[in-house]
């Protein structure tokens, strides 16, 4: 099938050095679509369909691609998003398998590397990250060789391909000649059914995919060689969960972003730590004034190795911004314990200030963790209005346990035990319904706080 694309997109004029959006679905069409555009040395950078109404037109005008390529029945959408640049800037053109695509009339601009990324745009506008094709390589390189994936491996895939998540396992797959199964509906009861009727050496997901699977009161699965919890971090008490429900495989908590590719892993579920860098990686934790943080100091990692990106595409502000001492800033707060160990502590644009004393929000969340009937808690917040001694208000929402009822009340009471006066948060909402996510499957934040500014109904 990926044959079959690759030469109709020469066809089509886009060849070996062109650049393609991809805001094809999760299916074997957006596997073969990325493997084509791989074979073919072509750029590309794919978009979940549920939001590129609202992304595709801001990527176009600050990008310069050669093609969009999608699904038959997303063309009218996808014209309509585009608006008027539809037919000014781009000719249609067929593909076979359902796909089609718009082509650039006009001649490309000139490209700054040869793939590009979308990062998950979980708190701002989401940016590209361009990238070399040697540091792409690079990252399939890395999969194989940090998972310890053999040839003969058939691995299964719940990752989504928003941005990077799940592309790297496709990568390596190609690379290594492992079998691969893309699980596109991981929220459901047919990923514990699939678990059980088909054997898997590997296993990839993120926390989320990890927390929801978690509650369907799953049966044990033998036999695995590892498992990720990719892209984020899980409760102590979680791990322990999805270690027992899989006690023959090592599972693997790693760490890492679209900009740097993988930074840290950890193979103990019994830790809060995220673990040592990887092979080719080396990890700085600075203070504010850029200086290196002693042990247990917490300050921001820097990342420096293979794979990580050139730069923001068409966004210089926002890659001086990234950039530091030849590394990249991740933004994430950590802390290196007397192990080396690597501990998040959250997120840079996460510390406020609050009774003129600083406060990191992750503080609040893991205090609510302790909690027996707490099963996963953020922590956001907003400026108080003027004059109001506490500078920013704080809000905790929390989803109880599967099976245990949750008080507010009790669990105001709890934080107020645990935490000093100024962390203790101003309000406190049970989710019922779940806690919202953005199409990358991280926390969509800003829902959250369009529901606390809501009246928290």
């Amino acid at each position: 099938m990926s044959a079959t694309i690759s030469s109709a997109l020469g066809l089509a004029g886009i060849t070996s050095g062109g650049s393609v959006i991809a805001t094809v679905p999760r299916s074997v069409q957006a596997a073969a679509l990325i493997i084509s555009c791989l074979r073919s040395s072509i750029a590309g950078v794919t978009i979940e369909r549920s939001s590129f109404q609202s992304r595709l037109p801001s990527i176009i005008k600050t990008s310069c691609f050669d093609a969009v390529i999608f699904l038959q029945q997303q063309a009218d959408e996808i014209k309509k998003a585009l608006g008027p640049q539809a037919t000014e800037k781009y000719r249609e053109f067929s593909l076979p398998f359902g796909l089609m695509g718009l082509g650039l009339k006009a001649e490309r601009a000139r490209r700054v590397a040869g793939w590009y990324l979308q990062t998950s745009g979980s708190t701002r506008e989401p940016l590209t990250a361009a990238l070399s094709e040697n540091d792409l390589i690079k990252r399939a390189i890395g999969e194989r060789r940090d998972f310890n994936i053999k040839p003969d491996f058939h691995i299964l895939n719940v990752l989504s391909f928003a941005h990077d998540l799940g592309l790297n396992q496709l990568l390596c797959a190609i690379a290594s000649g492992t079998t691969l199964t893309i699980h596109t509906n991981p929220f459901s009861n047919k990923l514990a059914d699939l678990l059980q009727e088909r054997p898997f050496e590997g296993i990839t997901g993120t926390p989320v995919i990890w927390s929801e699977y978690l509650k369907l009161t799953p049966k044990p699965v033998r036999g695995l060689q590892f498992l990720t919890v990719s892209g984020g971090s899980l409760p102590v008490v979680q791990l322990r969960k999805i270690a027992s429900l899989f006690p023959d495989c090592a599972l693997l908590k790693t760490y890492g972003q679209t900009e740097t590719f993988r930074s840290l892993m950890c193979r103990n579920p019994n830790i809060e730590s995220l673990g040592e860098p990887i092979p080719d990686v080396t990890l700085r934790i600075v203070d504010s004034n850029g200086a290196d943080c002693p042990t247990d100091e917490t300050g921001e990692l820097v990342h420096y190795g293979d794979g990580r990106m050139l730069e923001y595409l068409n966004a210089p502000t926002q890659s001086a911004q990234k950039a530091f001492d030849g590394g990249i800033r991740t933004g994430d707060l950590f802390r290196r314990d007397h192990d080396g160990q690597y501990v998040f502590c959250g997120r840079n644009d996460d510390m406020i200030k609050r009774w003129d004393q600083r406060l990191h929000l992750r503080e609040i969340e893991l205090c609510a963790l302790t909690h027996p009937a707490v099963e996963q808690a953020i922590a956001i917040s907003k400026p108080a209005v003027a004059g109001d001694p506490r500078q920013n208000l704080v809000c905790l929402f929390v989803i109880a346990a599967s099976g245990l009822h949750l008080d507010r009340k009790h669990l105001l009471r709890h934080c107020k035990e645990q935490l000093t006066p100024y962390k203790v948060p101003d309000d406190l909402c049970v989710l019922d319904k779940g806690i919202p996510y953005t199409v990358s499957r991280k926390i969509d934040r800003l829902a959250l706080k369009a529901l606390w500014e809501s009246g928290l109904s």
